[in-house]
């Protein structure tokens, strides 16, 4: 379930951001909070941030493309600035072993900027809150799907199950962050989530989480490629359920 921002983001720089004007530079980012309920820990870091830069150079050499040298990257929380890490090939992070903590917070303004060659660039989203699953019943019948009212406007929704000892055994999430912000360019309103019936294959106790991700739209960019451009902001909802034969 963890985004692996440092893993995948690298790939998606070379696969988008790519086909614009050539000034222009396209940010593609994930900002994620983590679940507040320990026992999901497991699921993500308390705190998760990753943006690649990119803009055309070449058709054939993809990697000309990233922009490993901005002059400063950042995340504004509300008017707070977090420096992103450079950690080359166009990737920056937050990185909670060598920068101050950052907690998530609902409601929040959470803008990246980046700076590059004298032009500045930046993305706003307001900080959803978590997916609320307080409303999910005690218990459910196995082999039975379950839906879930968004009580937030979301434009991406993933769940997960895990077991007693946080291990996940059923999750829709894409394997690669890449896959998940090249879904935002596409994606609509979810006003529901529906947990299908293989989720639940036998009885016991289990977690439900909800990754719910609200996403920048055209006029929320300023500077950057608004086209090749994809960022969004998210956080993870849980709850707890008894599923019975």
């Amino acid at each position: 379930m963890r985004l692996a921002l440092l893993v995948c983001l690298p790939f998606l720089s070379t696969t988008v951001g790519c086909f614009g004007p050539a000034a222009d530079v396209a940010a593609n980012g994930l900002v994620l909070g983590g679940p507040v309920d320990a026992a999901f820990s497991g699921l993500a870091q308390p705190f998760e941030a990753g943006v690649v830069l990119a803009r055309p150079v070449s058709f054939t050499d993809l990697e000309s493309n990233l922009v490993p040298d901005a002059d400063a990257v950042w995340l504004n929380l509300d008017g707070a600035p977090v420096e992103l890490a450079n950690e080359d090939n166009g990737l920056y992070i937050y990185d909670a072993q060598i920068q101050p903590t950052v907690r998530y917070a609902p409601g929040a303004s959470v803008e990246v900027h980046a700076h590059v060659d004298g032009e500045e660039g930046v993305a706003t989203v307001t900080a959803p809150q978590p997916p609320d699953l307080s409303m999910i019943p005690a218990t459910h019948p196995a082999g039975a799907s379950l839906v879930v009212e968004m009580a937030e406007e979301f434009a991406l929704v993933y769940g997960a199950v895990v077991d007693t000892q946080g291990f996940v055994v059923w999750e829709d999430r894409p394997q690669t962050t890449e896959e998940i912000i090249l879904q935002l360019r596409d994606a609509g309103s979810v006003e529901r989530y529906m947990f299908p019936a293989d989720a639940f294959p036998g009885a016991g106790n289990y977690g439900l989480a909800l990754v719910g991700i609200r996403t920048a739209d055209g006029p929320d960019f300023q500077g950057f490629e608004r086209f090749w451009s994809n960022f969004g902001v998210g956080a993870i909802g849980t709850g707890y359920i008894a599923i019975t034969p």
